[in-house]
């Protein structure tokens, strides 16, 4: 009996602690604390040591002259080129704490998929009670044009969305979409009639992931690229048929993440870069000829990569949670060397990154800051610990319209000098909080969503 008690006296002991490590880490979550812990310092030089030989600017410039002119609306997640940014410049970037003036809102269904709009009209992508359902509103009045719903029987087994996670893509008087059980997609974007569907899940056995199939694919020129994480034909990654559905190519046996792959022209050589369950794989569109990869994964086996690669000249920045941030160069014979490694300096965790002049945009994990870094060495110029949380950002002109899991907007100057940010609305103005989906911006129109509601924000002057 006398040696049972000092073994109980130490399971409580060890109790205790173990609830109030608990109670310690919930506590990081809140902003004031946050701050305590990493008081807001005056942000370092602009300048921070030699730049790279071949700057980056010189190569995007380059790049920039050999792509597609940039689509009109928003018709891709991230923006018409992918990469947060609008090309809009008639927009009021000033408001109350109520925000900006509001034309509709509308009760939704469940899902992180984003709204995309275009030629007058959004799209959102939801799931209501045991359907998918795609509804085409007049952007306008949200009033429905036409709706494509079919069955969907998964559920996720932790307390997250059972979808669908992906996001529509317009082009060329269609419509792509992904369910939460791996189901593409080709629609008029006309009639929102079926033109031709597939089950990827089925044809290349993917297993199911920790949550639905997340990933948005990547629209290249005539195929889509999707990081299926099939078990057969190397169908880790596959490329599709925009016109028939048809696969094109199939390249590795790594598993599906949730971020969506990235391209860009480098040294005169189409690259996708595809951040899968296991880290980067830069790869050939053409034929899926595979140039080089990168094992960059979380350390927990659940956890899961969901940010997106940023290209930025000949450098890829790409982030996990649990892990860092890595940033590469691409050299001119396909392969790649390390420029700089980052586990605290920032780390996203779902967040987009967006690039302006060398210097880095996004939100930090460990502590919800929007951050601006250094593109080549990750020195941080400043955080904000914005009481938005994590977010989503597009950038207009020289400014950032930011909004956060809260459901709330701000705007922040695209200035790594110095932090200025304004017209920050007030909590649940205009969603309530948790909103995960990135904004769609289009005309002069905002389209914001959470699992609950989606609303139209008049920016037009």
């Amino acid at each position: 009996m006398s040696a049972s008690r000092p073994s109980k006296a130490v399971a409580i002991f060890a109790g205790v602690i173990l609830l109030a490590g608990a109670s310690a880490i919930a506590s990081l979550q809140s902003p004031q604390v946050a701050q305590w812990l990493f008081p807001p310092v005056a942000p370092p030089p602009v300048q921070t040591g030699e730049r790279l030989p071949t700057t980056p600017q010189e190569v995007l410039l380059e790049a920039a002259g050999e792509t597609a002119a940039i689509p009109d609306g928003w018709p891709n997640l991230f923006g018409p080129s992918r990469d947060c940014t609008s090309p809009e410049t008639d927009i009021v970037m000033s408001w109350g704490e109520e925000g900006p003036p509001e034309l509709w809102r509308l009760d939704i269904g469940i899902g992180y998929a984003s709204p995309v709009a275009a030629d007058g009209r959004v799209l959102l992508f939801h799931r209501v009670e045991e359907e998918e359902v795609l509804a085409c509103l007049n952007a306008e009045s949200g009033e429905p044009v036409w709706e494509h719903r079919y069955p969907c029987t998964y559920h996720c087994r932790f307390e997250h969305s059972s979808g669908p996670y992906s996001t529509p893509i317009i082009h060329d008087g269609s419509v792509f979409i992904q369910g939460a059980e791996g189901i593409v997609k080709r629609l008029s974007f006309e009639t929102g009639e079926v033109i031709w569907e597939r089950n990827l899940s089925a044809d290349y056995a993917v297993p199911e992931n920790i949550y639905a199939v997340g990933h948005t694919p990547l629209l290249e020129r005539d195929r889509l690229i999707i990081n299926a994480g099939g078990t057969v034909n190397d169908s880790g990654i596959v490329a599709i048929s925009t016109e028939t559905g048809e696969t094109i190519w199939t390249a590795t046996t790594q598993g599906a993440s949730y971020s969506t792959p990235q391209a860009a022209t480098i040294h005169d050589q189409r690259y996708v870069f595809v951040m899968t369950a296991e880290g980067l794989v830069a790869l050939d569109p053409e034929d899926g000829t595979v140039f080089f990869e990168r094992t960059w994964r979380a350390k927990h086996k659940d956890a899961v990569t969901a940010t997106s690669p940023l290209i930025y000249g000949d450098l890829v920045v790409i982030s996990v949670y649990q892990k860092g941030t890595l940033c590469l160069r691409v050299l001119p014979d396909n392969t790649f060397e390390e420029v700089w490694m980052a586990r605290r300096e920032f780390v996203s965790q779902f967040n987009p990154m967006t690039c302006v002049d060398g210097y880095v945009y996004g939100w930090n994990n460990l502590d919800k800051s929007f951050r601006c870094f250094d593109i080549t060495s990750c020195e941080v110029q400043w955080y904000w610990y914005a009481p938005l949380g994590r977010g989503t950002h597009v950038l207009v002109g020289d400014q950032f319209i930011v909004f956060g899991e809260s459901g709330q907007i701000a705007v922040v100057d695209a200035n790594p000098q110095e932090l200025i940010h304004s017209s920050l609305t007030k909590d649940n103005v205009p969603l309530q909080r948790e909103a995960f989906s990135a904004p769609a911006l289009a005309d002069g129109l905002m389209f914001l969503r959470n699992e609950k509601q989606m609303v139209c924000l008049d920016l037009r002057p």
